[in-house]
């Protein structure tokens, strides 16, 4: 479910964002998935006419689950020297990235000249944020 939360994929692309399960095992769950209205599969229009998995609304509906799932799952240690697929990098950032530290962070980081030519008013309200 973690390679579509982010939009629908093909069997291939699916494969490889799990390498190390067996495509006889992937379609079994994926047929699972389909059987249980978690996930759909349709046939996308010319000139691809490639057969696409994506998640259901009822699909989408575990995202919070998946996403504190993740959350919990960062903190274990790992040892696989495995690439993360884009779809597991993306659920890596989603977990660990805190919207109010990244406004703070974007505040720090601007150059010293923008900070000035800030009205005054503006630059207060935007240091106590």
């Amino acid at each position: 479910m973690r390679e579509l939360l982010f939009g629908p994929k093909r069997f291939t692309d699916l494969k490889a964002g799990l390498p190390t399960a067996s495509q006889n095992v992937l379609s079994h769950r994926l047929k699972e998935l389909e059987e249980s209205g978690i996930l759909t599969r349709r046939k996308l229009g010319p000139p691809a006419g490639v057969w696409v998995y994506e998640l259901t609304g009822r699909g989408y509906d575990l995202r919070p689950v998946i996403i504190e799932l993740a959350k919990w799952g960062c903190h274990a240690p790992t040892a696989s020297a495995a690439t993360l697929s884009v779809a597991a990098l993306m659920l890596a950032m989603l977990t660990t990235f805190s919207p109010h530290t990244g406004r703070r962070l974007g505040r720090d980081l601007r150059p010293a000249c923008v900070r000035r030519a800030l009205p005054s008013g503006r630059r207060q309200r935007q240091d106590r944020d």
